[in-house]
């Protein structure tokens, strides 16, 4: 466990640093320092809103999936914490960290079912937006297939260790 804990943190440094490099390259833009207020706007409507997205009916599966992976992030890092500290919680967050649990569990179902649609539409119904890319790439819907695989994947075995722990009374919440 541990080699493979060091294998993918120097896999993750060192991406990060090819990226530091390439950023390092490129020339500072003096507009984008400024109007801080507009570019928060911005990022708050369209990252965190997903306002592009949520044109099309298909855009709820991806905010669902979007905000699922923030929720399971938070808690596969305490997950990931107790392998070496087994008493470890967040629940030092309070009422937080409940809400947290909960829309993890709620999300982690939401991800599932968005994953299945997704799947759906893309292999089965066939959206004249995806015939085309289906057509030329075959490639990159083979890696988005693996993706949506591995993390539904992640969801469904996230479930089953929290079942596991609420069954053997060492869930982080006693009265889960």
């Amino acid at each position: 466990f541990l080699l493979l804990v060091a294998f993918s943190l120097y896999i993750t440094l060192d991406a990060i640093w090819q990226l530091y490099k390439v950023l390092k390259r490129g020339k500072p833009d003096p507009e984008r320092v400024g109007n801080w207020g507009a570019r928060s706007k911005l990022v708050l409507v369209t990252v965190f809103g997903q306002k592009k997205l949520l044109r099309h009916p298909a855009g709820i599966a991806t905010l669902i999936i979007f905000y699922g992976f923030i929720f399971v992030t938070i808690v596969s890092q305490e997950v990931f914490i107790r392998v070496f500290i087994p008493e470890f919680s967040f629940s030092f967050l309070g009422f937080g960290y409940n809400i947290i649990l909960f829309m993890e569990d709620i999300l982690s179902v939401g991800v599932i079912i968005a994953i299945i649609i997704g799947i759906v539409r893309r292999y089965i119904i066939k959206p004249i937006r995806f015939k085309d890319d289906l057509a030329h790439s075959k490639g990159l819907n083979r890696d988005a297939t693996i993706i949506l695989i591995v993390v539904a994947l992640h969801m469904i075995f996230g479930t089953i260790l929290e079942s596991f722990e609420i069954y053997n009374g060492n869930h982080p919440l006693p009265h889960a």
